[in-house]
């Protein structure tokens, strides 16, 4: 063998069949570079990549049959059932070398940085001079956006002269990180978009131009439009330790309607985020407001709180829980018996990585109450409903649909004229995201959607159905 290191992982002496070991090293060197194939190499036999090799190598603890399936769903390219397969085991096998490493791959692997970083170190503390580890647990650093820390690990790897393949492949870290901005100093980063379509109802009216043998207002019954809006927003997102995240977003945007003036709206929203996740648990505090105009005049405006949970459990189900409280204030007097306290909450639960992995159908029951802020106003309602939604990612193509159905019954007030309000409403959509086109930084998504709202008071029965295209870029950060 070399003395920097195997040339290849078949000189290695491995518990993994041959076959196997040359799958994982073609495919960690087409799908990753030098890095992760060091890494495999040391995976397979932690020994290799040791600064030095002890006289008296302590025997390694037995080999549990689930590491071994953990590594040949790495090698296979399986990796997001490989980390739930080990995930499931982290509280029994933590600690053992071989887990740690092969739980540590098959994380970063499905997008995971944090439980990848808690295996590593437990590694690096229990196997000293182990190259593969150290090369990996930089990886992990830059991949949940610690540049800076992992630019001095390469760095102070390389000042301990190590083997020239270890070496190297810690110069390419440095280099595939040269250009990069610390994440957790991250500058707000700026994107666009354009979108174009049809509404067939603006105002969400109903199409009887008269109610109780009166004429309505034009602007209170159905008109339908092309339109075009544009809006630009600005993000940013940086990591908490190991497993939370802060983002904040401002959001500006202004929609058009040629035929229909009256309805053209423009919106300012702001949100901040705290999100913390772990393989089995996902939980998000949101805090956020938005102001409107109608035909440049203030027309709402409105402030919400709400809390997250997201649980994976028996591999591939996620169950999701959310709860969230706001204030819709309109700022025009005559609007003022519109102004409500809304509550929401709602539980979902989905089948995830269906197929090969791309696929999600789930069912969401949502249920909640307006509390209307005038004593006399007659929009107090109880509201509930459920969805059903599906959605298929390849690539960087994604396909969504989900059908719903909501039922708002309004209470107190004294009603609408004198008769208790109840409405059902029944909607559809199905929409596209190629990322990516026409040019990188570029996202295209179509989108169709349809709703029918049925009331026992004609006035507020309508349809719409919307069909538009919108184009967003995302400028690059430095």
């Amino acid at each position: 063998m070399p003395a920097g290191g195997p040339a290849n992982c078949d000189e290695i002496s491995s518990p993994i069949p041959v076959t196997v070991t040359r799958i994982a090293f073609r495919r960690a060197l087409q799908r990753f570079g030098v890095i992760p194939v060091i890494a495999l190499c040391g995976l397979l036999n932690v020994s290799v990549l040791r600064a030095s090799e002890p006289e008296s190598p302590i025997d390694p603890p037995p080999v549990d049959a689930l590491i071994v399936e953990g590594e040949q769903l790495l090698a296979a390219g399986r990796s997001k059932e490989g980390f739930r397969l080990l995930g499931e085991a982290e509280e029994r096998l933590a600690g053992n070398p071989r887990f740690d490493f092969a739980f540590a791959l098959l994380a970063m692997d499905s997008g995971w940085a944090a439980p990848a970083i808690r295996a590593l170190r437990r590694v690096i503390a229990q196997t000293p001079g182990f190259w593969g580890a150290e090369l990996e647990f930089g990886r992990a650093l830059a991949m949940n956006g610690d540049v800076r820390a992992a630019r001095e690990l390469y760095g102070q790897l390389l000042a301990r002269e190590p083997p020239p393949l270890v070496a190297s492949s810690a110069r390419e870290g440095l280099k595939a990180l040269a250009n990069q901005k610390d994440a957790r100093w991250q500058r707000w980063t700026p994107s666009v978009e354009f979108a174009a379509g049809y509404d067939s109802n603006v105002n969400f009216s109903t199409s009887d131009p008269t109610f109780l043998g009166f004429a309505l207002d034009p602007r209170f019954v159905r008109d339908g439009s092309p339109f075009v809006a544009v809006g630009g927003a600005i993000s940013n997102s940086r990591p908490i330790r190991e497993a939370g995240r802060w983002s904040n977003r401002l959001l500006a945007s202004s929609r058009s309607n040629p035929e229909a003036r009256f309805a053209d709206e423009t919106n300012i929203v702001a949100s901040t985020v705290y999100s913390h996740a772990t393989p089995r648990l996902r939980t998000a505090l949101l805090l956020g407001g938005g102001y409107s105009w109608i035909e440049g005049e203030p027309n709402r405006r409105g402030v919400s709180a709400e809390l997250a949970l997201t649980r994976n459990f028996d591999q591939r189900w996620e169950l999701a829980a959310l709860g969230r409280v706001g204030l819709v204030d309109y700022l025009q007097p005559e609007l003022e018996v519109l102004d409500v306290l809304r509550l929401l909450n709602g539980v979902s639960l989905s089948r995830i990585d269906l197929g090969s992995g791309a696929g999600r159908i789930g069912v969401a029951a949502i249920g909640g109450r307006d509390l209307a802020k005038l004593a006399d106003s007659s929009y107090s309602a109880d509201r509930y409903g459920a969805r059903l939604f599906g959605s298929w990612t390849m690539a960087r193509f994604e396909l969504y649909a989900e059908a719903s159905y909501f039922v708002a019954d309004y209470f107190d007030g004294g009603g609408f004229l004198g008769i208790d309000r109840l409405d059902r409403q029944l909607g559809a959509a199905i929409g596209a995201s190629l990322a990516g086109w026409p040019r990188p930084g570029w996202r295209l998504a179509p989108r169709a959607s349809w709703v029918r709202n049925d009331s026992n008071l004609s006035f507020f029965a309508y349809d719409q159905a919307v069909v538009s295209v919108a184009l967003s870029y995302e400028f690059a950060r430095d």
